[in-house]
């Protein structure tokens, strides 16, 4: 990799991880950097983008003006990094929606992430946010490929990201989304973007590398469930980041 192409991931990590585990049991985008606190309800901590037109251009000023997304083929291509069934990442479960009124009662170690009307249970987040994601084949393209960030983008990604993060198996040590030791989480990070390098993520932030602060996120908590949903407040956030986001097309 370029040194330069290096030092964007870095960066582009460093903004990622910052506010990882600054808020108990709050799941927030740090694709902007804009964290927003968890609503008081606990059981309510799905994350909840917060852009701006400024937020936006810095921070694609930062990886550069040539900065590309991926689209709702590319982002579904890759989220087998964190689990091999893709049907059951993206499917949304009754547990994950909203009741009319806002209000429900959360599964153990989940949130509730989506919001109520956007797509029934059983529906995929892809499908439903297609259009928002960039859709190649409703733009008469033939292959996937990707496009500028727009603020609806980074909110359907976000979704994206918080529905994959509630059916990961994230408190099975063996599976690809486990993320409660340095180890794991380097690996889950470099699975997914395999354009950064193990330099990148020796870089220490805070006094500690990226992947140790991951790894810190995915174990807080005083049991397995608070540990569950901690974990995935620190996937969704990882999903919805621009290094995740970031397309190589």
């Amino acid at each position: 990799m370029k040194s330069g192409k290096r030092a964007i991931l870095t960066l582009v990590f460093a903004a990622t991880w910052s506010f990882i585990g600054c808020t108990q049991r709050s799941s927030y985008s740090v694709t902007a950097g804009v964290a927003e606190p968890a609503n008081a309800d606990a059981a309510d901590a799905h994350a909840k983008a917060v852009f701006s037109e400024q937020t936006r251009n810095e921070t694609r000023n930062l990886v550069g003006g040539n900065f590309r997304v991926k689209d709702s083929a590319l982002l579904k291509g890759t989220l087998n990094c964190v689990g091999d069934d893709l049907t059951q990442l993206l499917t949304v479960p009754a547990d994950a929606i909203k009741t009319q009124n806002g209000a429900g009662a959360a599964t153990p170690g989940k949130s509730i992430p989506v919001p109520f009307g956007v797509v029934n249970a059983g529906g995929n987040i892809i499908e439903a946010k297609k259009a928002e994601l960039y859709d190649p084949e409703a733009q008469g393209r033939e292959g996937s490929t990707s496009a500028e960030a727009t603020v609806n983008y980074l909110n359907a990604a976000t979704l994206v990201s918080e529905v994959v993060a509630h059916n990961a198996d994230v408190g099975n040590p063996s599976s690809k989304a486990f993320c409660r030791s340095a180890e794991a989480a380097k690996a889950l990070i470099m699975r997914c973007v395999p354009t950064v390098s193990e330099e990148s993520l020796k870089v220490v932030v805070g006094g500690k590398t990226i992947p140790e602060k991951m790894a810190e996120k995915c174990n807080e908590g005083e049991n397995d469930a608070e540990k569950d949903l901690n974990s995935r407040v620190a996937l969704a956030s990882f999903l919805s980041s621009w290094a995740f986001l970031k397309s190589e097309r």
